[in-house]
């Protein structure tokens, strides 16, 4: 690992949080829309206490990182990503063991959680499984005492001299209530660029985790383990009232699966007299069988 080990005892851990670029010749959504890394965001809240924190959005600004580093040397860096981003995460972490090779890697995300052997890499050093607000915030609370052994952590796999090493799984959470808000200050360089299709100004934010359903066409029953969990719809009130712009994009498949607590929340919204718009992902047969619920929220 090409961690050495250092105690920050009294000094500030610098933590950077990389979102990669894709790729030329990728295709989908990222030519229509660009939107917050949402869960970058929510990792840089969970360990911004006692820690510099940075984020780098390079799908916004691809040459920020290297910006970055030259007058910031992370001791931690964090990089998300998904299929069709795997190869420019790998060539971003190369770059940063080469010019900061003391730095201590995480890799993290939907493809990571299901193809970890893809990352065995010598720019890797740990790799994240399913959500990772609490082993990232483990991983560097273990840092800043010193540790180059991160065995202890659950949800890991690490790289070693014998290959790739899992650590003992993580149990799936059951609510989401005890994540932070996403601290969208380290995204104020590039939150005007940020839009959904024919929406300028967007934001996005996530109501619940996993799905119950098996859909075959979904990789969320493995990312999951079928497994779903919500926020309490305070808190998702709360948070709706912090964001500034006015469209938001509820990024979860799962927005509307409990029909109850989204009925709380729109009429919660309606008595504070909150008006954006909003997008999401609903089943056909929650429409159907809730067509009052949709009333409430269009």
């Amino acid at each position: 690992m090409g961690a050495a080990r250092i105690r920050f005892e009294g000094v500030v851990m610098r933590v950077l949080l990389v979102n990669p670029p894709c790729g030329p010749r990728t295709i989908g959504m990222h030519h229509i829309s660009r939107m917050e890394p949402l869960a970058l965001e929510t990792i840089g809240a969970a360990v911004k206490e006692g820690n510099e924190v940075r984020l780098v959005d390079m799908l916004t600004y691809p040459g920020d990182l290297l910006a970055t580093l030259k007058q910031f040397k992370p001791d931690v860096i964090g990089v998300t990503t998904e299929a069709v981003r795997s190869g420019q995460a790998k060539n971003v972490l190369r770059t940063i063991r080469r010019l900061v090779p003391d730095c201590l890697t995480v890799v993290g995300g939907h493809h990571p959680t299901l193809f970890p052997d893809d990352f065995e890499d010598p720019a890797v050093d740990l790799v994240v499984h399913g959500e990772g607000v609490e082993t990232f915030a483990e991983i560097c609370a273990a840092r800043k005492a010193g540790a180059t052994n991160f065995e202890h952590i659950a949800g890991l796999t690490i790289r070693s001299d014998v290959g790739l090493k899992p650590t003992e799984p993580r149990p799936i959470p059951t609510t989401l209530d005890h994540h932070p808000f996403p601290d969208r200050s380290l995204t104020a360089r590039y939150r005007k660029h940020y839009y959904y299709i024919t929406e300028p100004s967007a934001a996005g934010m996530r109501l619940s985790m996993g799905c119950e359903h098996s859909c075959t066409f979904c990789p969320n029953p493995l990312y999951s383990q079928n497994c779903f969990a919500t926020r309490d719809p305070r808190k998702m009130f709360e948070e709706i009232c912090s964001i500034q712009e006015p469209f938001i994009y509820f990024c979860d498949n799962g927005t509307f699966h409990e029909v109850d607590r989204m009925r709380t929340l729109g009429q919660m919204l309606l008595d504070a007299g909150i008006k954006k718009r909003y997008l999401t992902y609903v089943r056909a047969d929650t429409i159907v069988h809730n067509p009052n619920l949709l009333e409430l929220w269009a």
